[in-house]
Protein backbone atom coordinates (compact mmCIF):
# COMPACT_ATOMS: atom_id res chain seq x y z
CA UNK A 1 0.00 0.00 0.00
CA UNK A 2 2.66 2.19 0.40
CA UNK A 3 4.55 2.22 -2.57
CA UNK A 4 0.49 2.34 -4.67
CA UNK A 5 -0.19 5.68 -2.18
CA UNK A 6 3.52 7.23 -3.63
CA UNK A 7 2.33 6.52 -6.97
CA UNK A 8 -1.10 8.38 -6.09
CA UNK A 9 0.59 11.44 -4.30
CA UNK A 10 2.62 12.18 -7.15
CA UNK A 11 6.10 10.89 -5.70
CA UNK A 12 6.69 7.74 -7.74
CA UNK A 13 6.20 7.17 -11.16
CA UNK A 14 6.38 3.58 -12.02
CA UNK A 15 5.39 0.31 -10.20
CA UNK A 16 6.97 -3.40 -11.12
CA UNK A 17 4.35 -5.20 -9.95
CA UNK A 18 1.25 -7.04 -11.21
CA UNK A 19 -1.19 -6.25 -13.15
CA UNK A 20 -3.60 -6.02 -10.74
CA UNK A 21 -1.46 -3.44 -9.29
CA UNK A 22 -3.24 -0.68 -11.87
CA UNK A 23 -6.52 -1.77 -10.80
CA UNK A 24 -5.99 -0.90 -7.07
CA UNK A 25 -4.69 2.27 -7.92
CA UNK A 26 -7.59 3.27 -10.50
CA UNK A 27 -9.71 2.62 -7.42
CA UNK A 28 -7.75 4.77 -5.32
CA UNK A 29 -8.00 7.45 -7.53
CA UNK A 30 -11.25 6.92 -9.04
CA UNK A 31 -11.40 6.83 -12.88
CA UNK A 32 -11.11 10.31 -14.22
CA UNK A 33 -8.01 10.89 -12.41
CA UNK A 34 -6.55 7.24 -13.18
CA UNK A 35 -6.75 7.83 -16.99
CA UNK A 36 -3.84 10.50 -16.74
CA UNK A 37 -1.06 8.70 -14.62
CA UNK A 38 -2.45 4.96 -15.43
CA UNK A 39 -0.96 2.81 -18.23
CA UNK A 40 0.54 -0.48 -18.55
CA UNK A 41 3.65 -2.51 -20.61
CA UNK A 42 4.76 -6.10 -20.59
CA UNK A 43 7.61 -7.41 -19.58
CA UNK A 44 11.18 -4.90 -20.80
CA UNK A 45 13.63 -6.22 -22.46
CA UNK A 46 16.92 -6.90 -20.79
CA UNK A 47 20.52 -5.35 -21.94
CA UNK A 48 20.96 -8.44 -23.77
CA UNK A 49 17.74 -7.80 -25.77
CA UNK A 50 15.85 -11.13 -23.95
CA UNK A 51 12.71 -10.28 -23.09
CA UNK A 52 11.68 -12.88 -19.96
CA UNK A 53 8.55 -12.51 -18.07
CA UNK A 54 8.02 -13.67 -14.65
CA UNK A 55 4.30 -15.17 -13.89
CA UNK A 56 3.15 -15.63 -10.25
CA UNK A 57 2.32 -19.38 -9.09
CA UNK A 58 -1.35 -19.01 -9.90
CA UNK A 59 -2.19 -19.43 -6.57
CA UNK A 60 -2.25 -17.07 -3.45
CA UNK A 61 -2.01 -19.58 -0.17
CA UNK A 62 -3.49 -22.73 0.62
CA UNK A 63 -7.25 -24.19 2.19
CA UNK A 64 -6.44 -26.62 5.28
CA UNK A 65 -9.75 -28.68 6.44
CA UNK A 66 -9.62 -29.48 10.03
CA UNK A 67 -10.02 -33.11 11.03
CA UNK A 68 -11.38 -31.57 14.02
CA UNK A 69 -14.40 -30.57 12.34
CA UNK A 70 -14.57 -32.75 9.37
CA UNK A 71 -14.42 -36.13 11.28
CA UNK A 72 -15.44 -38.55 8.27
CA UNK A 73 -14.48 -39.29 4.85
CA UNK A 74 -17.91 -38.79 3.56
CA UNK A 75 -17.81 -35.20 5.45
CA UNK A 76 -14.68 -34.42 3.62
CA UNK A 77 -16.15 -34.99 -0.04
CA UNK A 78 -19.27 -32.63 0.98
CA UNK A 79 -16.62 -30.01 2.18
CA UNK A 80 -14.46 -31.07 -1.33
CA UNK A 81 -17.64 -30.99 -3.54
CA UNK A 82 -18.60 -27.43 -2.05
CA UNK A 83 -15.00 -25.93 -2.87
CA UNK A 84 -15.53 -27.53 -6.36
CA UNK A 85 -18.89 -25.83 -6.85
CA UNK A 86 -17.24 -22.46 -6.05
CA UNK A 87 -15.55 -22.30 -9.39
CA UNK A 88 -18.41 -23.09 -11.28
CA UNK A 89 -19.15 -19.51 -13.65
CA UNK A 90 -22.91 -19.56 -11.76
CA UNK A 91 -21.60 -19.53 -8.26
CA UNK A 92 -18.62 -16.87 -9.75
CA UNK A 93 -21.12 -14.65 -10.60
CA UNK A 94 -22.95 -14.40 -7.33
CA UNK A 95 -20.24 -14.21 -5.22
CA UNK A 96 -18.63 -11.83 -7.23
CA UNK A 97 -21.54 -9.57 -8.47
CA UNK A 98 -24.86 -10.24 -7.37
CA UNK A 99 -28.00 -11.25 -8.84
CA UNK A 100 -28.58 -10.97 -12.94
CA UNK A 101 -31.58 -8.31 -12.86
CA UNK A 102 -31.48 -7.19 -9.30
CA UNK A 103 -28.52 -5.05 -8.74
CA UNK A 104 -26.52 -5.92 -12.43
CA UNK A 105 -26.95 -6.28 -15.86
CA UNK A 106 -24.83 -7.80 -18.51
CA UNK A 107 -24.22 -5.67 -21.76
CA UNK A 108 -23.79 -6.35 -25.19
CA UNK A 109 -19.84 -5.77 -24.62
CA UNK A 110 -19.74 -8.62 -22.09
CA UNK A 111 -19.49 -6.15 -19.09
CA UNK A 112 -21.60 -6.16 -15.77
CA UNK A 113 -23.53 -3.01 -15.14
CA UNK A 114 -25.01 -2.04 -11.88
CA UNK A 115 -28.87 -1.51 -11.70
CA UNK A 116 -30.67 0.84 -8.92
CA UNK A 117 -27.04 0.84 -7.14
CA UNK A 118 -28.60 3.55 -4.51
CA UNK A 119 -31.54 1.30 -3.27
CA UNK A 120 -31.12 -0.57 0.01
CA UNK A 121 -31.79 -4.11 -1.62
CA UNK A 122 -28.87 -3.54 -3.93
CA UNK A 123 -26.53 -2.35 -1.58
CA UNK A 124 -27.01 -4.77 0.90
CA UNK A 125 -25.90 -7.55 -2.09
CA UNK A 126 -23.16 -5.68 -3.38
CA UNK A 127 -22.00 -5.49 0.37
CA UNK A 128 -22.73 -9.51 0.62
CA UNK A 129 -20.88 -10.02 -2.68
CA UNK A 130 -17.42 -8.21 -1.41
CA UNK A 131 -18.02 -10.45 2.05
CA UNK A 132 -18.54 -13.73 0.01
CA UNK A 133 -15.72 -13.19 -2.92
CA UNK A 134 -13.14 -13.93 -0.56
CA UNK A 135 -14.25 -17.35 -0.20
CA UNK A 136 -14.13 -17.70 -4.15
CA UNK A 137 -11.44 -20.29 -5.41
CA UNK A 138 -11.60 -19.77 -9.37
CA UNK A 139 -9.57 -21.98 -9.89
CA UNK A 140 -9.96 -22.36 -13.93
CA UNK A 141 -9.69 -18.70 -14.33
CA UNK A 142 -12.18 -15.64 -13.30
CA UNK A 143 -15.24 -16.82 -15.20
CA UNK A 144 -17.64 -13.63 -13.45
CA UNK A 145 -18.16 -10.48 -15.39
CA UNK A 146 -16.11 -7.51 -14.94
CA UNK A 147 -17.47 -4.24 -13.66
CA UNK A 148 -15.82 -1.66 -15.68
CA UNK A 149 -17.70 2.05 -15.81
CA UNK A 150 -15.79 3.62 -18.35
CA UNK A 151 -14.52 3.38 -21.83
CA UNK A 152 -11.22 4.01 -20.90
CA UNK A 153 -11.74 1.12 -17.87
CA UNK A 154 -12.24 -1.08 -20.46
CA UNK A 155 -9.38 -0.14 -22.78
CA UNK A 156 -7.50 -0.70 -19.67
CA UNK A 157 -8.61 -4.16 -18.99
CA UNK A 158 -8.44 -5.30 -22.69
CA UNK A 159 -4.94 -4.51 -23.14
CA UNK A 160 -4.23 -6.66 -19.61
CA UNK A 161 -5.54 -9.24 -21.13
CA UNK A 162 -3.67 -8.96 -24.31
CA UNK A 163 -0.25 -8.13 -22.33
CA UNK A 164 -1.00 -11.16 -20.29
CA UNK A 165 -1.00 -13.43 -23.56
CA UNK A 166 1.62 -12.12 -24.74
CA UNK A 167 3.74 -12.59 -22.03
CA UNK A 168 3.18 -16.32 -21.95
CA UNK A 169 5.64 -16.35 -25.17
CA UNK A 170 8.24 -15.74 -23.06
CA UNK A 171 7.30 -16.96 -19.57
CA UNK A 172 9.70 -18.49 -17.69
CA UNK A 173 7.78 -20.92 -14.96
CA UNK A 174 8.34 -22.15 -11.48
CA UNK A 175 9.19 -25.65 -11.54
CA UNK A 176 10.02 -25.73 -8.05
CA UNK A 177 6.39 -24.35 -7.01
CA UNK A 178 4.79 -27.71 -6.44
CA UNK A 179 7.30 -28.68 -3.78
CA UNK A 180 7.97 -28.29 0.15
CA UNK A 181 12.10 -27.31 1.30
CA UNK A 182 12.20 -28.41 4.68
CA UNK A 183 14.78 -25.48 4.90
CA UNK A 184 12.93 -23.02 3.57
CA UNK A 185 9.54 -23.61 5.56
CA UNK A 186 12.02 -22.79 8.58
CA UNK A 187 14.29 -19.94 6.79
CA UNK A 188 12.22 -18.91 3.77
CA UNK A 189 11.47 -14.79 5.60
CA UNK A 190 15.25 -14.64 6.09
CA UNK A 191 16.59 -15.89 2.83
CA UNK A 192 13.78 -14.11 0.86
CA UNK A 193 14.46 -10.74 2.77
CA UNK A 194 18.17 -11.08 2.07
CA UNK A 195 17.44 -11.20 -2.06
CA UNK A 196 14.54 -8.69 -1.64
CA UNK A 197 17.10 -6.01 0.05
CA UNK A 198 19.86 -6.59 -1.83
CA UNK A 199 17.60 -6.37 -4.94
CA UNK A 200 16.16 -2.66 -3.93
CA UNK A 201 20.08 -1.63 -2.85
CA UNK A 202 21.04 -2.98 -6.21
CA UNK A 203 18.46 -0.81 -8.35
CA UNK A 204 18.52 2.43 -5.72
CA UNK A 205 22.41 2.36 -6.52
CA UNK A 206 23.74 1.64 -2.93
CA UNK A 207 25.46 -1.78 -3.95
CA UNK A 208 26.94 -2.31 -7.28
CA UNK A 209 26.95 -5.66 -9.18
CA UNK A 210 29.74 -7.03 -6.90
CA UNK A 211 27.62 -6.53 -3.92
CA UNK A 212 24.67 -8.02 -5.32
CA UNK A 213 26.72 -11.51 -6.11
CA UNK A 214 27.75 -11.02 -1.98
CA UNK A 215 24.01 -11.38 -1.53
CA UNK A 216 23.54 -14.37 -3.19
CA UNK A 217 26.38 -15.97 -1.54
CA UNK A 218 25.06 -15.62 1.75
CA UNK A 219 21.75 -16.45 0.68
CA UNK A 220 23.27 -19.93 -0.36
CA UNK A 221 25.32 -20.09 2.73
CA UNK A 222 22.03 -19.52 5.05
CA UNK A 223 20.63 -22.11 4.01
CA UNK A 224 19.53 -21.31 0.22
CA UNK A 225 22.00 -24.24 -1.01
CA UNK A 226 20.09 -26.83 1.23
CA UNK A 227 16.78 -25.51 -0.09
CA UNK A 228 18.16 -25.61 -3.72
CA UNK A 229 19.06 -29.53 -3.04
CA UNK A 230 16.21 -30.41 -1.23
CA UNK A 231 13.99 -28.92 -4.34
CA UNK A 232 15.94 -30.53 -7.24
CA UNK A 233 15.45 -33.92 -5.58
CA UNK A 234 11.70 -33.55 -5.10
CA UNK A 235 11.34 -32.41 -8.83
CA UNK A 236 13.87 -35.60 -9.72
CA UNK A 237 11.80 -37.95 -7.85
CA UNK A 238 8.12 -36.74 -9.28
CA UNK A 239 9.87 -37.17 -13.09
Amino acid sequence: DDYQDYFVQGKGGIIIDTYSTASNVVNKVGSEEAEKIVTQTGNLKGPDGKLLAYPTDGYSGMLAIPKSSVKTKADLKKVLTFIDKLSDKDVQVVLNNGLEGVNFEVGDDGYATALNADSTESKSIVNDCASLSQISVSVQGNEYYQSLSTDWQKQLYEKRQALMKSDLESAVYNLAAPYVSETYSSKGTTLDNIILDARVQYLAGQIDESGWKDAIDLWKKSGGSDVTSELSKLYKDSQ
